[in-house]
């Protein structure tokens, strides 16, 4: 297909000046991109060209689309990889604990966070939880700043607080050897300030969904830009939803102002949604208060009419039963399990567990993406992934805190006499264990140390059993090896299959500290990908385009959450919907007893009202869900 006039001027784009490209979901930002990207490597191949984006799936997904093996020089990454290269030409200067060890989720929520919030409440802030401490991390990654001036930060409702954290994550880490995936940006950012880098081989740094950048990112970008590279930013303030790392609209949308010499495009021509799903969508964002106003979408010649509807049902278990007969009826009409989605707003598995007995009673397999999720929190692989890790450095302090941690009779006392051993010694956690084992002189607990002892006998014994020497690799690279340490009869065929397909998109000679340190984050990026019915969460549902899109518990209370941004939950829900091509229907109950009740605002077995955020149009109205299902499965039978 040939490309519109608004994508021919993009990708004529001069890429000596800066430039933005707004651009509605389905409006071919991607494809018109690498066209872009195509063209400057044909006609100028000495330019330095980077293209960023914002989860590694999206980064594959890009990479596997550009085909042409000329693009390969181009090298897509996250905003967070780019900064780490950027920090590790300076490693000396970077500020960052060597060797580099990145905390995974797991370790970040169970250790690092749980510590922290345990630490700062028995110095006195006694509300501190590692719910606080993660919103002061995002905080801190994002330099104390929120693009949005309405938000207000946790730092600057406790100051306290916020001075308690910075000096005691500072020692923490340090002694702990950690370094976080958020904090890379402004770590960068830090550094080209302060001794600035030579970044001559990029002339062109093309950043895509640019409205989900935090101040940090978009420092880092703008610190970049007067070092001479010129900057592309593609994406779409109605389609920002990461409040919570203090992204918000503005960031795009002041672009023009920031970045001088710059060229405004614009993509409007929707070739994804149906003309009714496309024109619901475009009426619910249009409420967004203080939205500037812009062009709307456009429907191609050629789109179909679509299907959007609202649907109401009594409570729970009918709407649960309902949806599972809507997807039995797509399915009977053509549609694929793997082309229908289903989206909440949170809490992915509690609406999987209310959905999986009614999908498996018509035959159907349902997949809830966050699962991958918890592969990486079961007490085997936790305890696989530190000891294939403690192979790798011998004394990795998070890899030997995770198995004191998931040791029996390991008291926490214990835990925190290594740590202040440590701290007073000027060691890493992992290496004073090591040199204070086996005596464990001054230990709080005789059995403790016993324990500890016995623990780091059994690992290394294990450790020499893990030989890396005449290792063959064969097309899924570092995942078989890694899958025979952790022993197949632990995991599943599905979770078995993604290790694989993340081996398959990582090089070997990448190394296996790579690999193991990218395993969690792709694994969860590509769960979302499945030829199964989907649930997941909105925030989750960007990127993927499906012929059905079917968002439950579009109701007050729910979405819009009420901890949410009312202007953050209209965008979350335009996300959603605008996923579809062929039909998208909202959901919610009159009322709910089971957990679903108690998501949001918690209301169990009492009436509940239609969402806020379609109450005054004409998409509001809702119809009865059993009547519309039940038309749709005799249409269904009579295909």
């Amino acid at each position: 297909m040939p490309p519109t006039p608004e994508q021919e001027q993009i990708i004529l784009h001069n890429p000596s000046r800066n430039g933005r490209v707004l651009a509605g979901p389905g409006t071919g930002k991607s494809w018109t991109c690498i066209e872009l990207i195509r063209r400057l490597i044909h006609e100028r191949p000495e330019l330095g060209i980077r293209l960023l984006t914002f989860t590694r799936a999206a980064t594959h997904e890009l990479a596997s689309n550009m085909g042409d093996p000329q693009l390969a020089i181009v090298r897509p990454s996250t905003i967070h990889s780019f900064a780490l290269g950027l920090l590790l030409r300076n490693p000396a200067q970077s500020r960052l604990p060597t060797p580099l060890r990145i905390a995974d989720t797991w370790e970040a929520e169970n250790l690092i966070r749980s510590n922290l919030a345990r630490r700062l409440r028995s110095a006195g802030f006694t509300r501190i939880t590692k719910r606080e401490i993660k919103k002061l991390e995002h905080e801190m990654a994002a330099r104390w700043e929120s693009l949005d001036p309405n938000l207000v930060l946790l730092a600057d409702l406790d100051p306290q607080a916020r001075n308690a954290y910075i000096g005691l994550w500072d020692i923490h880490r340090t002694v702990y050897g950690y370094t976080l995936l958020a904090e890379l940006p402004f770590r960068a950012g830090n550094l080209i300030e302060d001794i600035g880098l030579n970044i001559e081989d990029i002339n062109l740094l093309v950043v895509d969904e640019y409205q989900d950048l935090n101040e940090a990112d978009i420092r880092l970008v703008a610190l970049i830009k007067n070092e001479g590279t010129s900057i592309l930013a593609i994406g779409d303030d109605d389609q920002s939803i990461y409040s919570f790392r203090m992204a918000a609209p503005q960031g795009i949308l002041r672009f023009p102002d920031e970045f001088d010499n710059c060229d405004d495009y614009q993509l409007t021509l929707s070739r994804r949604c149906g003309r009714e799903i496309l024109e619901a969508a475009t009426s619910m964002i249009e409420t967004v208060p203080n939205r500037p106003r812009k062009p709307p979408l456009r429907h191609g010649e050629n789109a179909s009419q679509g299907k959007f509807a609202y649907l109401r049902f009594n409570n729970e278990t009918e709407e649960s039963r309902g949806v599972a007969d809507l997807v039995l009826a797509r399915h009977q009409m053509g549609v694929p399990f793997g082309d229908i989605a289903i989206f909440v707003r949170s809490q992915v598995g509690a609406w999987a567990n209310l959905l999986i007995p009614k999908f498996q009673k018509r035959g159907i397999d349902v997949v809830e993406t966050e699962w991958a999720a918890s592969i990486f929190e079961t007490e085997h692989i936790r305890r696989r992934l530190a000891t294939i890790k403690i192979s790798i450095d011998p004394s990795d302090s998070l890899a030997w805190w995770s198995l004191l941690k998931l040791e029996n009779g390991i008291a926490q006392a214990f835990r925190d006499y290594i740590y202040d051993e440590a701290r007073r010694s000027g060691e890493p956690y992992g290496s004073r264990l090591l040199s204070l084992a086996p005596e464990f002189e001054g230990s709080p607990s005789r059995q403790s140390a016993r324990a500890a002892a016995e623990l780091i006998n059994r690992v290394e014994e294990e450790v020499e059993g893990l030989s890396l020497d005449n290792i063959v690799f064969g097309g899924f690279g570092w995942a078989e090896w890694v899958l025979d340490v952790i022993g197949r009869d632990h995991l599943d065929a599905e979770a078995i299959d993604l290790f694989r397909q993340v081996g398959l998109m990582i090089p070997p000679e990448n190394g296996l500290g790579y690999f193991i340190g990218h395993l969690e984050l792709l694994a969860r990026d590509l769960a979302s990908q499945s030829n199964s019915i989907r649930v997941m969460s909105l925030t989750s549902s960007k990127g993927i385009t499906v012929d059905t899109s079917i968002v439950m518990g579009v109701e007050g209370g729910i979405i819009p959450h009420p901890r949410g941004l009312i202007e953050e939950e209209r965008r979350l829900l335009y996300v959603g919907m605008t996923r579809a091509t062929e039909m998208c229907v909202l959901t919610f109950a009159h009322r709910r007893r089971g957990p679903t009740a108690r998501h949001g605002s918690i209301n169990v077995n009492r009436p509940r009202n239609r969402s806020p955020l379609l109450d005054a149009l004409p998409i509001g109205q809702y119809q009865d869900g059993r009547r519309f299902v039940d038309s749709m499965l005799v249409d269904a039978m009579q295909e």
